[in-house]
């Protein structure tokens, strides 16, 4: 699916909010990203692996606040910067995880 079909056909499980729609997508994306997060922070503090199928669903919930926040703004978002993107957070990741593995992270 391209990301322009994925913003259309999220748009079947939003529910229209009027003017308060851009409200909506705002702090919809930003508790999204912070759960996201919050996984990543939590095994990194315990010194864990990352709980993988939760992350996915934070993410899954991150993409479908994008494509909400396209729909709001009435903008489109090319297909090569989100592989740009999806590419340098997935890197991110892969840097995190190596880090925390280590065993003098916070004296643990």
């Amino acid at each position: 699916m391209k990301i322009k079909e994925y913003i259309q056909a999220s748009a079947r499980t939003d529910k229209d909010l009027g003017e308060h729609n851009r409200l909506h997508w705002l702090i919809g994306i930003k508790n999204e990203f912070g759960e996201a997060l919050g996984h990543i922070k939590k095994a990194l503090v315990k010194g864990v692996d990352v709980d993988k199928a939760k992350l996915q669903d934070e993410v899954a919930d991150c993409c479908w606040y994008l494509a909400k926040g396209c729909r709001v703004n009435n903008f489109n978002i090319p297909e090569e910067y989100v592989y740009h993107e999806v590419t340098n957070v997935l890197d991110c990741i892969a840097v995190f995880d190596e880090y925390w593995r280590k065993e003098d992270i916070m004296g643990m």
